[in-house]
């Protein structure tokens, strides 16, 4: 593999995902105490008891949640060659777009459009904090937006990029 000029690994994590994560926490540990009660107790959870696995299903769903959200990150590389990112643990490999297969790649600033995979007007937008992203345009049409927290290293590499293309 090149040299890689940009890399950057984001998770969903920060204070902005405090609250998300306190509301799955509070889920999982509601539900395991009420497994506790039922199952190991023996004493029914509340008036009118949920079943076995209803419970065991209720503790499951937000804890899955929770460790999907803690290991999933949005991982971009820049080379001389192309663009590199994989969203894990959605994609383990990298997906790969060579600078030649492409119209245009620009920094854009898209607003905010949630965390996670979007469809928007500008495309398909892969992001996990932050409004700016690698926009790129395929020669087939297709567009895709990179999201970025550090989008003044990542317009300096592709201005570096783009002047090595162009030699």
């Amino acid at each position: 593999m090149e040299p890689i000029l940009f890399r950057e690994k984001q998770y969903f994590r920060g204070r902005h995902t405090i609250p998300f994560y306190v509301l799955l926490l509070g889920l999982t540990l509601l539900f395991a105490y009420g497994i506790f009660q039922q199952l190991v107790l023996g004493k029914p959870f509340g008036d009118k008891p949920a079943t076995d696995g209803l419970l065991i299903a209720g503790a499951l769903l937000p804890l899955s949640l929770l460790l999907l959200f803690h290991f999933c990150f949005l991982e971009t590389q820049l080379t001389r060659e192309g663009v590199y990112y994989r969203w894990s643990p959605f994609r383990k490999k990298f997906h790969f777009i060579r600078w030649s297969d492409l119209k245009k790649a620009e920094m854009l600033d898209y607003g905010f459009v949630g965390y996670g995979w979007r469809l928007t007007g500008h495309g398909t937008v892969y992001t996990l904090g932050g409004k700016t992203g690698l926009h790129l345009v395929k020669k087939s049409g297709s567009r895709l937006t990179l999201g970025t927290r550090q989008p003044e290293k990542m317009q300096e590499v592709l201005m570096q990029v783009n002047r090595a293309i162009s030699q």
